[in-house]
């Protein structure tokens, strides 16, 4: 903002007797946050040094306490997961600690291993451990397979979760290659010979669909109902009237009955469904105490129209010989301005 100052008297020359005077400001010009005071506390923090707080472990728990782990009966498998949580939040600050030895000690039957063999593991780690006992046996049958799989001397106690969890399903994988190929070949044993179900007894034929990709695809609960007529023994005038009352439902070329149905949400209630429109149709032909439709002709139609669309269509027509009308072509016409052999190169 600019002022005008007073004149100044005295010997000084006309031309600076008037003086113009800019205020200045405390604050520079360059610092962004002199009007944001929020902008002025977010500098003032980032200014101050970061601080790291490690996580607080509660020292009361009963992990952090191997003491107390044989006074309150812990079992085998409570103590070795104690001693990996203290190895993994303790980290660098973890000791050897000669209560929690005395409580792995105790672990021998569960594990497996041997007093010294428990000393080494913990003192020395799992690698000094593996060179003491050596490679595995063989493994010859999922027996075997399955002692070795399960036995938690196998996983090292200084894996993550994460990690534990690879290892366990590569590992079920082999159990099941294991079974694959020791398990399985025993069901020969059992092995019948497929012998197809008897057209006459179960005369009913449903068709499913199954649309992985899609599961809420309306496909998905759709059953189809096929039946041929002839399987079911009827009499003559019984078969005519249930082929009457089918409709387009009958195919006469493969004397098959045909339904489907997509009314409800799950697969069975459409295969219900289906079965009582079928039970309903096949006693309704059986009663000839009414009529017997025996005058009615089967109606065909919609079996004709599904053989014109079938058919191939020709494309080798012959124009018919009859129809040719050489007196209604078109009279060639000279030109006296064309010459006559010019006219005969065009045509």
């Amino acid at each position: 903002m600019l002022r005008l100052s007073k004149p100044i008297i005295g010997t000084a020359k006309p031309s600076q007797a008037i003086r113009f005077r800019t205020r200045t400001s405390k604050v520079p010009v360059t610092d962004p946050g002199r009007h944001n005071p929020y902008l002025r506390k977010l500098q003032e923090a980032r200014a101050q040094p970061i601080v790291v707080k490690k996580p607080e472990i509660d020292t009361s728990a009963l992990w952090h306490n191997p003491s107390q782990w044989l006074s309150q009966k812990c079992t085998a498998e409570q103590i070795l997961n104690f001693t990996q949580q203290r190895r993994t939040l303790l980290g660098k600050d973890f000791k050897h600690n000669k209560a929690e030895f005395e409580a792995l000690l105790t672990t021998s039957d569960y594990t497996g291993l041997t007093k010294d063999h428990i000393r080494i593991q913990y003192y020395q780690g799992d690698k000094a451990l593996q060179r003491l006992l050596g490679a595995p046996k063989a493994i010859k049958n999922a027996r075997d397979f399955e002692a070795h799989v399960y036995n938690p001397v196998t996983i090292r106690r200084d894996y993550d979760s994460h990690e534990k969890r690879k290892i366990f399903d590569h590992r079920d994988v082999r159990h099941l290659n294991r079974a694959a190929a020791y398990e399985l070949p025993k069901l020969a044993l059992y092995r019948q010979e497929f012998q197809p179900p008897n057209p006459v007894e179960k005369p009913l034929k449903f068709k499913f669909i199954s649309m992985m990709a899609r599961p809420q695809d309306a496909h998905n609960r759709k059953v189809v109902l096929t039946c041929k007529v002839e399987n079911l023994k009827l009499s003559a005038e019984s078969s005519h009237k249930l082929k009457l009352l089918a409709g387009v439902r009958y195919d006469r070329r493969t004397d098959e009955l045909k339904m489907s149905c997509t009314n409800h949400e799950e697969p069975a209630q459409n295969v219900r469904y289906l079965v009582q429109i079928f039970d309903n149709l096949l006693a309704e032909a059986k009663d000839l105490s009414k009529d017997s439709f025996s005058d009615i002709p089967l109606d065909d139609r919609h079996i004709r129209a599904k053989e014109s669309k079938q058919k191939k269509r020709l494309c080798d027509f012959v124009f018919p010989e009859e129809w040719k009308r050489p007196q209604d072509a078109p009279v060639q016409m000279e030109c006296e301005f064309v010459p006559k052999r010019l006219l005969e190169l065009i045509h």
